[in-house]
């Protein structure tokens, strides 16, 4: 019986994130995440909602979110099968599969996002494109300077790029029949070239912390290969950084691995959501849709 736990990247982050991770906080967690925002002039008690999308606030906070709502889960269910992680997700489902420790985690979340925003020296970020092919999509990218970031689906694309082209290429996708354009709240263009230095200067830092094995399969996010050791995570988590993230093809992936249940750790539902449209026969929620971390538990361990 089989279970896949997903980690979700940045945009969907709340204050209640934040209130969670206070509510009961594993000190090993809490001392790099509190060192990362001081170095910000930033307490993490007193983070506000529009506080939380800078790149080097947002990536620790979540990172951590994650690693101790996975903590507490984890004793209570069944050893996964499978994790996979959705951009910033990523590094959380490796460290997961033991390929460092949790409570590096943290520092090296806000290693990456402050190696992100020294790479790029214009406004930049993200926008979601639906409703156009990815030729059309690519053509104006081309177009305006930008990049596709992400591969979501056959008519579902994240282009990165610097802020005012991203404004032009939305207004001319929706003029070219797209049905929905999204500025996402990202502060950089992950996964495109823009960030190539960041990509080396991580790759080289995580050869240094990473373990040998993993004792669980991960998903690379650029093109849904199983990795199962750390010079090959280390490889992964380097390339994603400035290479176009294909979640497409991991949530085929993921379909194919025939999972009895697949839970997203979040913040928010967007992997869920996308995972039950391509596929609605699989039992996938995520851990906002429900109430209580009990009432988590009680889902998944009556499927798996």
């Amino acid at each position: 019986m089989t279970l896949v736990v997903l980690f979700n990247g940045q945009g969907e982050q709340r204050r209640e994130h934040v209130d969670r991770l206070l509510a009961d906080p594993p000190s090993d967690l809490a001392a790099p995440l509190r060192s990362a925002l001081e170095e910000l002039g930033l307490k993490l008690e007193a983070l506000t909602h529009e506080q939380l999308f800078p790149n080097r606030v947002a990536q620790p906070v979540i990172c951590a979110y994650q690693l101790a709502t996975w903590r507490t889960l984890a004793s209570r269910l069944p050893q996964p099968g499978l994790y996979a992680g959705y951009s910033l997700g990523e590094l959380t489902a490796f460290a997961c599969a033991g390929a460092f420790p949790p409570v590096e985690t943290i520092s090296l979340a806000a290693l990456r996002a402050r190696l992100m925003d020294e790479a790029v020296s214009a406004p930049s970020g993200l926008v979601a494109v639906l409703g156009l092919t990815e030729r059309a999509v690519a053509a104006l990218c081309k177009k305006h300077g930008a990049e596709i970031a992400i591969r979501n689906g056959a008519d579902h694309f994240i282009a990165g790029g610097e802020r005012m082209a991203l404004s032009d290429l939305a207004n001319e996708a929706l003029r070219s029949g797209a049905s929905k354009t999204t500025v996402l709240g990202v502060t950089t263009p992950s996964h495109t070239s823009m960030l190539a230095s960041a990509a080396t200067r991580f790759g080289a830092e995580l050869r240094t912390r990473m373990r040998d094995r993993l004792h669980t399969p991960v998903l690379s996010g650029v093109d849904a290969s199983v990795v199962r050791s750390g010079p090959a995570a280390a490889s992964a988590l380097e390339t994603q950084i400035c290479r176009t993230i294909d979640w497409a093809a991991c949530m085929e992936a993921i379909a194919g691995f025939h999972p009895h249940a697949v839970l997203e750790i979040g913040p928010g539902t967007a992997l869920s959501r996308m995972l039950r449209e391509l596929d609605g026969g699989i039992e996938v929620r995520a851990v906002d849709d429900f109430r209580s971390l009990d009432a988590v538990e009680r889902w998944v361990t009556s499927r798996v």
